[in-house]
């Protein structure tokens, strides 16, 4: 009895603390969807469910939208400011689309392309994204070439495919198309946010030996530190400040894993130093 009146209590806190946000689309709506999200019970982990935010349905496996609601909407991973109403932004690994809705309710008149290579989760992604006029989706990979690539798929999640690494957990290989993002970066950007799982190398690259870089006015990417040994996030780190970048690195780790080489996710905000 004492540990369900605690959880109704801790249920309670945390719901009036996001009632309360003023991040988009509003602490009320976002309340309601992850209410949603928290009371359903499903069979297994990768069962596909429906919840409502902003009168928008999204859709997609249960586990992977607990995860990314919880980073986009209840975290602000993606928060910022960006300058005029109608920014171009750049999202590369939208994944389930909800960055990719984010933006849209925090910029209503922004032009958005969206790029996410995975075919198990397309059926979800257009759905999300449907009826937004100034949001286009792009069903391939980010790479540094133009062309196909094996793509790694985990199996009935959105989270975790790759066609830089292929995790224990993943159930088959597809041949995905892939994109050049620097083909996209014609005009300024305002913000290009890249989750690609392992493949920022290649995107920074491109960027860089294309001369696009100079166009990009803010990054928001997740880097893979001690992913694979031979990337050193000091390199990586370089992309920004030879291109004359200001930087704040986002990370946390288990104290049992504070000196070992465990693969660690690390939030990087970058923005031009003239700003």
């Amino acid at each position: 009895m004492l540990q369900h009146i605690m959880e109704f209590l801790r249920r309670r806190r945390e719901y009036a603390r996001i009632r309360a946000m003023d991040t988009p689309p509003g602490g009320q709506a976002i309340c309601r969807a992850w209410s949603q999200l928290c009371r359903m019970r499903p069979k297994s982990p990768s069962e596909v469910v429906t919840i409502e935010l902003a009168g928008r349905p999204i859709t997609g496996p249960h586990s992977d939208l607990i995860e990314v609601f919880d980073e986009v909407f209840l975290q602000g991973t993606y928060q910022t400011a960006l300058p005029g109403p109608e920014p171009f932004i750049l999202d590369c690994g939208a994944n389930l689309g909800l960055a990719t809705l984010f933006f849209h309710f925090q910029y209503p008149k922004a032009r958005i392309t969206a790029f996410e290579p995975s075919p198990a989760i397309q059926s979800h992604i257009k759905s999300n994204l449907a009826g937004l006029e100034r949001v286009s989706l792009v069903s391939a990979a980010c790479g540094r070439e133009a062309g196909h690539v094996n793509f790694h798929v985990v199996g009935g999640h959105s989270t975790g495919s790759s066609a830089t690494i292929k995790w224990p957990d993943a159930t088959e290989t597809v041949s995905v198309p892939v994109v050049r993002v620097s083909d996209y970066v014609t005009e300024k950007v305002a913000l290009l946010k890249l989750d690609v799982e392992g493949a920022e190398w290649d995107v920074m690259q491109d960027l860089k030996a294309t001369g696009r870089l100079a166009l990009v006015e803010r990054f928001i990417v997740e880097y893979h530190h001690h992913l694979k040994s031979d990337w050193k996030l000091s390199q990586f780190l370089m992309f920004f400040e030879d291109a004359g970048f200001q930087y704040n690195i986002v990370g946390w780790r288990k104290p049992r894993q504070r000196f070992d080489l465990t693969w660690q996710p690390l939030m990087l905000y970058a923005w031009k130093a003239t700003e």
